[in-house]
């Protein structure tokens, strides 16, 4: 669908108080740009909100997300669901001593805004702290796929959920144990993380769950459709280079494969196209001859500027007859926020553009494209030169063709 986001940089949001994005989204029908971010409450905890940008480029109030904000909550994750307006959300949430993880849905509508039904429901254990909760929708069986750390079974964890009610379609599923073990920690949250991240991918049926074992390893497991409540889990390929940061993926649809940006050498961003599978509709990772074979191409560099970089993030572009292309953004600073548009190969399609230089507050980038339109938000402590509130949130857009 087209959208008609504001064009250019704007404060999407910004007061006295300290806020730090968490997330971007485009709902599904009408192309509704949603933004997340944490910002702090009374006696030092902190709570989750959403703030809707409408297809016609109206910014309405921000929203609580969560119902029960007594303490603290974080690192909240989002989905949209296809063939709708809505979209899920997961958080951690330590309400009751310990950090659960909890989930809710949300409707939106231009006139309304974003709305809730229902409270928050618990779908996480309740031995001990559960942190870092990540969600994704998956069309092919209508179904939410949710993980988490377990920090005291120290586990990734995961469960299927109706994408209706949130309630369980599967029994809990443990996904792995090889796990960088500063997530095993109450304190971990992977939006803030300087090298540590959980990302979640379709796949057919199925979900596949990029997560670091070492911080020069990361393991690409897929997690099967349930059937009678139970989901098989498969190491499908691993990916190592020395000296990798923070890491981001998304899944290429037209040739099945993950599409993988890192931090590396130099603190310079780099891509990857990963070949796991074969054919286009495989959900078994084929044998390759030998490592050279399984990666398609080598690393490629991906900024032209020199600047140290962070926060690489990747997201799939709308299928234009059968092509996707991928914006990629990052930070570095001081310098601004830089963002591009890749082809499956990621070779450049246009010149690298830089966002909100001159403010070393810029960082946590996020992209997400319309079909007509791009939007970056980030977050920052300036806006064109001028000091902001405090720490806010900034939007970037701009049209393609």
């Amino acid at each position: 669908m087209n959208t008609k986001w504001l064009n250019g940089l704007n404060i999407f949001y910004d007061d006295s108080s300290n806020e730090s994005l968490r997330g971007v989204l485009k709902t599904d029908v009408s192309g509704h740009l949603i933004g997340t971010y944490q910002g702090p409450k009374t006696s030092g905890y902190t709570t989750l909100y959403g703030r809707l940008e409408t297809k016609s480029g109206t910014l309405r109030p921000s929203y609580l997300l969560p119902a029960l904000t007594q303490r603290t909550q974080k690192d909240v994750d989002t989905t949209p669901i296809q063939g709708s307006d809505d979209f899920v959300a997961v958080w951690a949430s330590n309400d009751s001593g310990a950090f659960r993880i909890f989930a809710r849905k949300y409707s939106v509508s231009e006139r309304q805004g974003i709305g809730a039904p229902f409270t928050e429901t618990l779908i996480s254990g309740s031995n001990g702290d559960y942190v870092c909760p990540r969600v994704i929708y998956n069309p092919a069986n209508c179904q939410l796929f949710a993980c988490w750390i377990g920090v005291t079974e120290r586990q990734l964890q995961g469960i299927w959920l109706d994408k209706d009610t949130l309630e369980p379609t599967s029994y809990p599923v443990m996904i792995t144990s090889a796990v960088y073990p500063t997530l095993f920690s109450p304190s971990a949250d992977l939006d803030t993380s300087t090298y540590e991240n959980i990302v979640l991918m379709n796949h057919d049926d199925g979900v596949i769950v990029g997560v670091q074992e070492t911080l020069s390893k990361i393991n690409f497991l897929r997690v099967g459709s349930p059937t009678s409540g139970k989901s098989t889990v498969n190491l499908i390929t691993s990916y190592s280079q020395t000296g990798m940061g923070k890491f981001h993926a998304t899944f290429d649809t037209v040739h099945n494969n993950i599409m993988l940006v890192y931090i590396g050498t130099s603190a310079y961003v780099y891509g990857d196209r990963v070949r796991v599978f074969g054919k286009a509709d495989q959900s078994e990772a084929e044998q390759y001859q030998s490592d050279q074979e399984l990666q398609a191409l080598s690393p490629v560099r991906l900024n032209n500027n020199v600047y140290a970089s962070s926060q690489p993030y990747i997201s799939a572009m709308p299928d234009a007859c059968g092509v996707i292309d991928f914006l990629v953004t990052w930070s570095t600073g001081y310098t601004g926020i830089f963002f591009n548009r890749f082809d499956d190969a990621f070779i450049p399609l246009a010149a690298e553009t830089s966002i909100n230089p001159n403010d070393s507050g810029n960082t946590f980038p996020k992209a997400v494209a319309s079909d007509n339109q791009i939007a970056v938000l980030l977050q920052a402590t300036r806006f064109n030169g001028n000091a902001l509130g405090a720490q806010g949130i900034l939007a970037y857009v701009s049209n393609y063709d």
